[in-house]
């Protein structure tokens, strides 16, 4: 799902910092502040999409590229920006129950 979100960017890290995180060679800690917080959000994301879609990957990417009326713009687009990310997993949170 990387290709799609580019979670890296997104949290505000190098290319390089989130391949040594996939490694298990670096690990994001609570005070790496704003980093440690927005990745939280795009795991929260993460989770929310995958119950949405039950697990299906290419259901999830086709989502995250779609246009979508209620947030009016692409999620995929959106959450390139704190704000975006924010409003697109408060939208999740609406659609599921619990």
């Amino acid at each position: 799902m990387d290709e799609c979100w580019g979670s890296g960017q997104i949290i505000g890290l190098s290319e390089s910092t989130v391949s040594r995180m996939q490694r298990g060679s670096f690990e994001l800690e609570r005070d790496n502040g704003k980093a440690f917080e927005l990745a939280q959000l795009l795991l929260q994301l993460y989770d929310l999409l995958d119950r949405m879609v039950s697990g299906d990957q290419a259901a999830a990417k086709a989502w995250m590229r779609a246009d979508n009326t209620m947030l009016q713009a692409r999620p995929v687009d959106l959450i390139q920006h704190i704000q975006g990310l924010a409003h697109v997993v408060d939208y999740l949170r609406t659609r599921l129950p619990g």
